[in-house]
């Protein structure tokens, strides 16, 4: 019997709608909803689509492949949890949970893709299709804030920069001409602004991680926090909301002391907030999934002390960690790994029967991996009478 030691270096560690809206089965169903996307190929050569639906609330990713010959069609159908998008490269697709969308495509050129949409959600790809052809790329919704915040010297100024850029996005959205229903230029408006706060937040953040090195910022760099509500009923949820909501949580939550208050600190923010309201269960939902991945020991406590308003959530929940992420692995046989060794052999779990094996995933660029050796040579140290490989 093999025992296995996994390490990872850790990155990092709803608004409330109306009710009706945030759990609508229109938007956001919880409990994942099919969202079902035809492909049809218009054009006069064989379409060719490699792309990627990340989830965000499960932290997964699913990997698409299409090859469609022309006047061919082929369908995609993804379990999305509120409306989102599904991301091809050279164009994206934005669809939800119970929502039906064709899309027919004629022509792929940058700057000039001839997509045109019917069904479900097909005025609001047509904004996006619009803006894409105007920007060249959906990255130019990201690429800016990284260009400018890694050439700045005093990053206290990144905050005015950003929303320079966050400008031009919402000047788009203001000017876009054809019909949009009231309640997608609402959410389309905010998820601009939450993207661009948490760009806020991640820019300096991965800036400190390549640097590996601590980044001062004066207090007055989260004041755009005082503009940016956890708590929105123009909002319905979405992926930018999501991630602005765990950086605002882990922020707030740093002068926490998780012994006092018996519980995650960011957990312990969130009771504080909404502990009475249904959003508080989606960000509890968001945050324990995500300390599943975290840490194991402390995982299974939280989870068992942490209240939510409405128990079903703690039903959709329990059924994502047991389903989507596989918990417990306690006890249950390790995945093949086949790697090379440094004499560039292949190598296997099964070389290694009956020893303990300290299986690290790291990179020589990684300060956080670096600065999590010492760590691993005391493990290896409690484990070496063993026989630890």
């Amino acid at each position: 019997m093999r025992f296995i030691i996994i390490l990872f270096a850790l990155f990092f560690s709803l608004p409330a709608f109306a009710q009706a809206l945030l759990f609508s089965k229109s938007f956001v169903d919880l409990k994942g909803g099919q969202s079902v996307t035809i492909i049809q190929n218009s054009g006069r050569d064989i379409l060719h689509l490699k792309g990627r639906y990340f989830s965000f609330l499960l932290t997964s990713e699913t990997d698409l492949n299409f090859i469609i010959a022309p006047g061919k069609k082929d369908t995609l159908t993804l379990d999305l949890f509120y409306p989102d998008f599904i991301d091809f490269g050279s164009f994206r697709i934005f669809n939800g949970p119970h929502k039906t969308l064709v899309c027919d495509v004629r022509g792929l050129k940058p700057g000039s893709l001839s997509i045109t949409f019917s069904g479900d959600l097909s005025a609001e790809n047509e904004y996006y299709l619009a803006y894409q052809n105007q920007s060249k790329g959906f990255l130019q919704e990201s690429r800016p804030y990284y260009a400018l915040g890694g050439d700045l010297k005093d990053m206290n100024a990144f905050p005015a920069l950003a929303d320079s850029i966050n400008k031009e996005t919402l000047s788009f959205l203001k000017d876009y001409k054809k019909p949009l229903l009231a309640w997608f230029r609402k959410h389309e408006e905010w998820r601009l602004n939450y993207n661009n706060g948490f760009r806020k937040y991640h820019v300096p953040f991965q800036k400190e991680f390549n640097l590996g090195q601590k980044i001062n910022l004066n207090p007055s760099y989260y004041s755009f926090e005082k503009e940016l509500p956890l708590d929105s009923k123009e909002m319905i949820l979405n992926t930018d909301y999501l991630w602005y909501a765990m950086f605002y949580l882990r922020q707030t939550s740093l002068s926490i002391d998780a012994d006092k208050v018996k519980k995650d600190p960011m957990i312990y923010v969130i009771d504080s907030l909404f502990k009475e309201k249904e959003i508080g269960d989606v960000l509890k939902i968001k945050r324990i999934l995500d300390m599943s991945r975290e840490s194991k020991s402390s995982f299974y406590n939280i989870l068992q002390a942490t209240y939510f308003k409405n128990p079903d959530n703690k039903k959709i929940l329990d059924s994502l960690i047991y389903s989507n992420v596989g918990l417990p692995l306690i006890g249950k046989s390790s995945p093949v790994i086949s790697l090379k060794d440094i004499y560039d052999k292949n190598v296997t779990l099964d070389n290694f029967t009956d020893k303990v094996v300290i299986l690290n995933f790291w990179a020589s660029w990684c300060l956080p991996c670096v600065k999590e050796f010492p760590f691993e040579n005391k493990l290896f140290q409690k484990y070496k009478n063993r026989d630890v490989v």
